[in-house]
Formats: structure tokens, C-alpha cells, sequence
């Protein structure tokens, strides 16, 4: 599932239009969601006031969101928790991130190019999130075609020599 055990709320809540993701654990971000929710009269329920309390209160806890998220639009859900500094963010399809201007000029999402034909249109994939000031990082080829890695598997690593691969190849068998 899209819960965190140990942190609550944290999970993936469906609203009229769509889903969003609180990403939260502390005290204070609880009263914060409740504000949002304009649920103050939960502040100080003794079942949700501690973290280890609303853990145990998981299902309940997701329950309130749910009811109050099921009425907004995730545009409408994100806003009010965003203006009382809630961890949140939508949750989007791939078409949309796909297509997203900034991650595209970031080249968080890049091309994928296909060993024989180069570029492949339309096809994208997301980039290695993390990078290194004296280590490379990024894809330094494209995933193989069938057979391409055969002589380094069977001949390298498995320790075959060329006729015994070629047999195989004879076979049908790589």
C-alpha cells in the first residue's frame, strides 16, 4: 500500500478529481492538518493527540482524511493543507509527468534511445535522481537487445569458451 507504518498520516487520499499524499508524522503537523480540515474540535482528542496514538488509530486517522478529501477537488484538498504548511503533493499519472515542463527542463525525465534505432519517439524514462561532482551518473547505454550480452555472460562470467557458445547459439538455445 502507499502507507508508512510508522508515521500516520502518511498516505495516498482520494479527493473528487484524484489522489494527493500527506507526508507527515509529527504533532504539529497534525494540528496543522486538522486546521485545514477545520476539524479544531480533534486537537486535543486524547485517541489522535500523540503520533504513537494515531499509529495505532491508522485506519481511523486515514478514515477522517478520506470523509473530508472525498468532498474537495485535490486542487481544493492541496490548497488547504499547503496554506497550513502540510507536507502534501497530488499523486499524478504517467501522461503528466511525462509532459511536465519543469522536470522535462531539468532532465528529470530524458528520451530513451533504443541500441538500433536510436531515439525511440514518444518513449521516456526518469533520470538517476542523485548526482556526483567527481562520479558520473546516468544511463551509459541503453538497455540491451536480446542476445546482445551474450558473449559477456556466457563467455566472461560463466567461463564458456566461443564453441561451446556457438553451440549453444546452433541450438537455438541463446
Amino acid at each position: 500500500g502507499n502507507r508508512l507504518t510508522r508515521l500516520t498520516p502518511f498516505n495516498a487520499y482520494k479527493a473528487k478529481d484524484g489522489y494527493f499524499v500527506i507526508a507527515s508524522g509529527s504533532n504539529e503537523h497534525w494540528m496543522r492538518i486538522l486546521k485545514a480540515m477545520q476539524r479544531e474540535d480533534l486537537i486535543d482528542d486524547n485517541r489522535y493527540r500523540e503520533l504513537s496514538n494515531r499509529v495505532s488509530k491508522a485506519d481511523e486517522v486515514d478514515s477522517l482524511i478520506n470523509a473530508w478529501a472525498q468532498k474537495l477537488s485535490v486542487s481544493e484538498a492541496l490548497g488547504a493543507l499547503e496554506a497550513q504548511g502540510v507536507p502534501c503533493a497530488p499523486v499524478r499519472e504517467i501522461p503528466e509527468v511525462v509532459t511536465d515542463p519543469n522536470l522535462l527542463s531539468d532532465e528529470a525525465i530524458i528520451p530513451i534511445f533504443h541500441p538500433k534505432w536510436g531515439k525511440v519517439d514518444g518513449a521516456k524514462a526518469a533520470s538517476l535522481p542523485i548526482e556526483f561532482s567527481l562520479s558520473p551518473t546516468g544511463f551509459d547505454r541503453p538497455a540491451p537487445v536480446l542476445g546482445q550480452d551474450n558473449e559477456t555472460i556466457y563467455g566472461k562470467i560463466l567461463g564458456l569458451d566461443a564453441s561451446r557458445i556457438q553451440e549453444l547459439r546452433n541450438k537455438g538455445i541463446i
